[in-house]
């Protein structure tokens, strides 16, 4: 079993790899806004992207956009994102577990870090 750990504010949420379905969501998605931004060029979408923004806050959201400007700025030497891109997208998933960890934790976690929409 494949375990996803999302640290936020030193709290540990453990949950088991996403069923299938979440998956093509998340991958439908991600082609649906690739597709655009690279009609644009204006930036990057990327998938299961690792947002670390500090020792106790680090995620990794289903999917990212990002421009290219700021992703200049935000991408650290291991291919890390340091602060917020501009957009996050968490396909959620059933059980109230998950949905406190989306809704609430990391809801809070990209307000204060400035992701403009969630």
């Amino acid at each position: 079993m494949l375990l996803h750990l999302t640290r936020v504010e030193n709290a540990i949420f453990v949950t088991r790899t996403p069923h299938y379905r979440h998956q093509q969501i998340c991958g439908k998605t991600f082609r649906q806004l690739d597709i655009w931004s690279e009609s644009s060029s204006l930036g990057v979408t990327i998938i299961s992207a690792g947002l670390i923004f500090s020792e106790a806050d680090s995620v990794i959201p289903d999917v990212v956009w990002v421009s290219r400007e700021k992703l200049a700025q935000i991408e650290d030497e291991a291919g890390h994102l340091t602060a917020a891109p501009e957009l996050v997208i968490e396909v959620l998933s059933p059980a109230t577990q998950n949905e406190r960890r989306d809704k609430e934790a990391k809801l809070k976690l990209y307000s204060i870090h400035g992701v403009r929409e969630y």
